[in-house]
């Protein structure tokens, strides 16, 4: 729905600005996960918070663009294909290793028990999944330890005036189709 639509927005522009992350870059990642996750009725709303999370644990890795792209890769397949492979986990691993670690605790194994899991199939989309909740609160301490810097606000900025453009764009199209 379109209220729907416009508070995933919301939340995305919200994520983005704690984060430090690029708007436009959320919105893709939106895009691309929204479409894997609905398989298991999840919502748009459960879309944007697992991008908060997985976000957050790409800056406690200090992921640079080339490695957040690879980690959005590999998860949304992982997400589509509904079960993680040994070779998945350990790409995943290399460009976001805080992620994997923190689902490491939350399903009260190590990383190596994760890798134990993969190769016997007992890793799954599902599986991940239900580890959300548990991954949160490490995944939130973590990530309240890493200061802004300027290059975070510089983004902040950008996420600001890019909202501004969409909304400026958005309520001219509007105005325009007014029958006059």
């Amino acid at each position: 729905s379109e209220i729907e639509a416009i508070d995933v927005k919301n939340r995305l522009y919200q994520a983005s600005q704690q984060t430090g992350t690029a708007y436009k870059d959320n919105i893709e990642a939106y895009l691309g996960l929204e479409r894997s996750m609905r398989q298991y009725s999840d919502t748009g709303m459960d879309a944007v918070s697992t991008i908060d999370l997985v976000n957050k644990t790409l800056r406690v890795s200090g992921a640079n663009a080339a490695q957040t792209s690879s980690f959005y890769s590999q998860f949304e397949k992982v997400m589509e294909s509904g079960i993680i492979q040994g070779k998945d986990l350990n790409a995943m691993l290399k460009s976001n290793s805080a992620f994997v670690e923190q689902l490491a605790v939350a399903l009260g194994t190590s990383v190596e028990g994760l890798q134990q899991m993969a190769e016997n199939g007992q890793l799954t989309a599902e599986t991940i999944r239900s580890a959300f909740g548990k991954m949160r609160e490490g995944v939130d301490r973590e990530f309240a330890l890493i200061p802004v810097k300027t290059k975070d606000a510089m983004q902040m900025l950008q996420n600001s005036f890019q909202r501004i453009a969409d909304e400026s764009y958005a309520a001219s199209d509007g105005v325009s189709n007014i029958p006059m």
